[in-house]
């Protein structure tokens, strides 16, 4: 079986966290990123669990210079 799953390119480490009067607290860009990956993940149909070993193969294209 191969599952192939398209996520968005994730918010920088350092934008992340944020801190307010009240604490810590996730960012809205963040937010907004877990969203937008749950959503893709809904769109393209994955429901598998996967269970014991595994194989996978991370292809990563940034839309910037990050590394």
């Amino acid at each position: 079986m191969e599952i192939i799953l398209d996520l968005p390119w994730p918010t920088s480490t350092n934008k992340i966290w944020r801190g307010g009067k009240r604490g810590v607290y996730r960012s809205k860009e963040y937010m907004a990123w877990i969203k937008e990956a749950y959503a893709q993940k809904t769109i393209q149909k994955i429901k598998t669990t996967i269970t014991g070993k595994f194989e996978a193969i991370i292809i990563l294209d940034s839309p910037d210079k990050r590394h």
